[in-house]
């Protein structure tokens, strides 16, 4: 089965920040590319992801890999202290309600980190075409900056992108996206 690698597992991959050992975390696995593909690694895949749809696609293409599909609100699901090697947020953090509740999240994240473990994610910025929906969380990179300093994270690389992209049904957006790959200390 050809899996299809993310720009960032590629990245992680290409820097050695990630071996295939040890457990990853998916939140807001979506249909699962990032699932299957740190599956394919050689993780052991916890996958969480709140619409029913999207978990039995995962459901269905992961075949003997090794990962457990969760369907679950990723704010319920139980993220044990010190457990993955690996945790991926792409896209899901900012559809949290409030700056509090996404700040509470990469909090919870981080301290579900093993010491050395790699976390990939995004939030979306105030410029983005959804910024007025009040379901949803918009932060501006300098307060995502100044949150993470008191975490024990290292900040391996960070990126703000702007632009006209597609979204999971196939339409165009103007997207304002800041990246984060940290390292736990």
């Amino acid at each position: 089965m050809a899996i299809t690698e993310s720009m960032y597992i590629k990245k992680m991959k290409g820097e050695n920040l990630i071996s295939g050992k040890g457990q990853a975390l998916d939140l807001g696995c979506g249909m699962g590319t990032d699932s299957l593909a740190l599956a394919q690694i050689g993780y052991e895949v916890d996958a969480v992801d709140s619409h029913a749809d999207r978990i039995r696609a995962l459901e269905e293409q992961k075949n003997k890999l090794t990962i457990h599909v969760v369907q679950a609100d990723i704010r319920d699901f139980n993220i044990e202290q010190e457990k993955y090697s690996v945790i991926i947020c792409n896209n899901v953090l900012s559809f949290l309600k409030s700056k509090d509740e996404l700040f509470a999240m990469i909090r919870k994240v981080s301290n579900g980190l093993a010491p050395q473990g790699v976390l990939y994610f995004t939030v979306f910025g105030p410029r983005d075409e959804w910024a007025n929906n009040k379901e949803m969380s918009f932060i501006d990179y300098d307060s995502i900056l100044t949150f993470l300093n008191d975490l024990p994270l290292k900040i391996y690389h960070r990126s703000t992108e702007e632009g006209y992209g597609k979204k999971m049904d196939g339409g165009i957006k103007y997207w304002h996206i800041h990246r984060f790959f940290c390292i736990k200390k």
